[in-house]
């Protein structure tokens, strides 16, 4: 789903609020990206705008009023992030982001190696490491850590692979190692969340 929204439509709903996330996307003169998670109240609302049968003549508001909804919760995501000041992106830097984060995604067995991630973005380590926490909202290795939990969950749940196949598919040698990241991140071991 995609919202397209002016500028000055954003300081009407948002203007008055004293954040500095909020402020950067207000303010923010050149391109920069801010990508956030979907929460589940995202996708409740995007769920009602495709099912919700609407009188007609009411649809422009009514479709108004759930984009404003949406808007609403991606700031309130956006207002937890850690306060990192917003820096202007050329489409490069915006496509070598985006290519390290898919990079990642589709190697959860091998830890990060910023030096190599730079190189191959073509940016220095300091760059690509304010970009992609700017971007992302988390460092590269705590994305990195994030996804591999989330895809740790995802088979021990559909694939019913047990601890250690998932642990040692996602390149973990030791499994208590494996026990207490997943914990961290998911909020339970990973034997009883494979039970739940």
């Amino acid at each position: 789903m995609t919202i397209a929204v002016s500028k000055q439509y954003l300081h009407h709903l948002f203007g008055e609020i004293d954040h500095p996330v909020v402020a950067s996307v207000l303010e923010g003169k050149d391109n920069f990206v801010f990508e956030t998670g979907i929460s589940s109240s995202i996708i409740h609302t995007a769920s009602e705008m495709l099912d919700q049968p609407v009188p007609e003549g009411l649809e422009s508001h009514y479709y108004k009023l759930k984009c404003e909804e949406l808007l609403c919760y991606v700031f309130a995501i956006l207002m937890q992030r850690e306060i990192v000041p917003a820096t202007g992106m050329h489409i490069d830097d915006i496509k070598a982001i985006y290519t390290i984060k898919n990079r990642l995604q589709s190697h959860l067995d091998e830890p990060p190696n910023i030096a190599v991630l730079a190189k191959e973005a073509g940016m220095s380590e300091p760059k690509l490491r304010k970009l992609f926490k700017q971007t992302f909202g988390k460092g590269v290795f705590e994305y990195y850590q994030s996804a591999r939990m989330q895809e740790a969950a995802r088979l021990l749940k559909e694939k019913r692979l047990t601890v250690s196949e998932v642990g040692y598919q996602l390149g973990f040698t030791n499994l208590s190692h494996f026990s207490r990241v997943f914990e961290q991140y998911i909020g339970i071991k990973p034997k009883k969340y494979s039970k739940t």
